[in-house]
């Protein structure tokens, strides 16, 4: 499993990406979308966002872990040692919401092809967002305790869900910070980013293959003194190269939000690592303001100079409502 990928130099990223990938412009709505919200999931005929939506996701999950019910199962279970994993009551609320997914698919009146989203932190991110922090020598043994609670969490709800109408969305927050911290952020031993690594692979192996895996990178602490200090999106494009060669499967997705400071092409130059992978959709989070069309436009741009099928998405923490006019007017991938 890589570490890290090293920018690639001397390509052409169009010469390596079939027209057919390039045609393809799907958005994705990391936070979920209100069952109201219909217009947004499924526009007018009109609408270039026709069609482009592939997940549902229901509007108001806990994509970083950080609400009581998280808290309070992650804390069960690391206190239950070797004792079997607490169940995690908010699952029933999942089985619901996709009964309700499932009969409107029935209805006809969404694409066949769509999928349920349950978006989840990876165990590290809600190891990392314990409070006290875990004991620097405690971390890995926690770690375990929690990837074999999330498994049978998993296996509960795939006995009662079919896994070829679901994604599972991994949220990496606590990942993230890892790698731009260079591990600073639990005063751990220097192996602990292996052995998120090892996770992911861990995690990976125990699902089904006909359960799409996507995953979220993002900051909880978008506006802290260390998010500032993020010049380029390196840090987390080398965390995505990691993830790939860890999975040891096709991933559907990585979604990652893009900070409106970052306005020059030597920002987005490391997406060409990713170049390595052209069946993986990889969606920006950079459509965050209707406001600022075109600062977000010219993101865009940039970004499609080093991968021409990048797709712009709604960061985590935006209400999609509020930007699907602007996903609509930003410009559309031309293939020749």
């Amino acid at each position: 499993m890589c570490m890290a990928c090293d920018l690639l130099t001397g390509l052409e990223p169009a010469a390596l990406i079939p027209a057919e990938v390039l045609r393809r412009e799907p958005v994705l709505y990391p936070d979920g979308l209100g069952t109201a919200v219909v217009s947004q999931l499924f526009p007018r005929e009109s609408s270039p966002l026709v069609g482009r939506a592939r997940r549902y996701a229901p509007r108001g999950v806990d994509i970083h872990g950080e609400s009581a019910a998280w808290r309070s199962w992650r804390d069960a279970v690391l206190a239950a040692g070797t004792a079997p994993p607490p169940a995690w009551l908010p699952s029933l609320a999942a089985i619901e919401a996709f009964r309700h997914f499932w009969a409107t698919k029935l209805d006809g009146a969404i694409g066949a092809d769509l999928r349920f989203v349950l978006a989840w932190p990876t165990p590290y991110t809600l190891l990392a967002a314990a409070e006290p922090p875990i004991a620097p020598d405690a971390v890995e043994a926690a770690l375990s305790r929690l990837e074999s609670a999330f498994i049978a969490e998993l296996t509960m709800l795939l006995s009662s869900l079919p896994a070829d109408q679901l994604t599972l969305q991994w949220s990496a927050s606590g990942e993230l910070r890892l790698w731009e911290t260079r591990g600073r952020d639990i005063a751990s031993r220097s192996s602990l980013p292996q052995r998120v690594l090892q996770g992911f692979w861990t995690l990976a192996q125990a699902l089904p293959a006909t359960l799409e895996l996507g995953f979220h990178y993002c900051r909880r602490d978008a506006f802290s003194a260390d998010a500032a200090a993020v010049t380029d999106l390196g840090q987390v494009t080398r965390l995505i190269g990691a993830t790939l060669s860890a999975v040891d499967r096709p991933l559907g997705y990585v979604h990652l939000n893009v900070p409106g400071r970052l306005t020059d092409l030597g920002a987005f130059e490391s997406l060409l690592n990713l170049a390595h992978w052209p069946d993986l959709e990889v969606h920006l989070g950079l459509a965050r303001d209707a406001g600022q069309l075109e600062v977000i436009a010219a993101q865009l741009t940039l970004a499609r100079q080093v991968l021409p099928y990048a797709a712009p998405s709604p960061p985590c923490g935006v209400d999609p409502a509020q930007v699907s006019t602007l996903l609509e007017q930003l410009p559309r991938v031309q293939v020749e």
